[in-house]
């Protein structure tokens, strides 16, 4: 995906990547409601580290969507489902794909 925006829209695409990946990373974390200090941290493992931070993502987002089946619907789990769905069809189904891909 970032390839696709930078392709397309050069140095503004790669700045829009980067707005997305922080919104794939704050999503679960909005749900969960972590502290501040909690919340930087985890976003900066998930921005620097790119495959413990993809495991830790993979694992937020999960634990959040349990959290949020039991609230009752508002704004954030909307927002949390908007993104849940964008994080399962740019990342969670391609990585599976790879997986079972005969090389």
């Amino acid at each position: 995906m970032k390839d696709k925006l930078a392709g397309t829209l050069g140095g503004i695409g790669i700045i829009i990547w980067y707005i997305i990946s922080f919104l794939y990373s704050f999503a679960p974390l909005m749900v969960l409601r972590f502290g501040y200090l909690a919340d930087f941290i985890l976003i900066l493992i998930m921005s620097t580290l790119p495959i413990v931070g993809e495991v830790i993502r993979f694992a937020l987002y999960i634990w959040a969507f349990i959290v949020v089946i039991n609230q009752p619907v508002d704004v954030f789990s909307i927002i949390f489902f908007v993104f849940a769905a964008l994080y399962l069809f740019t990342t969670v189904i391609p990585m599976i794909a790879a997986l079972f891909s005969k090389r």
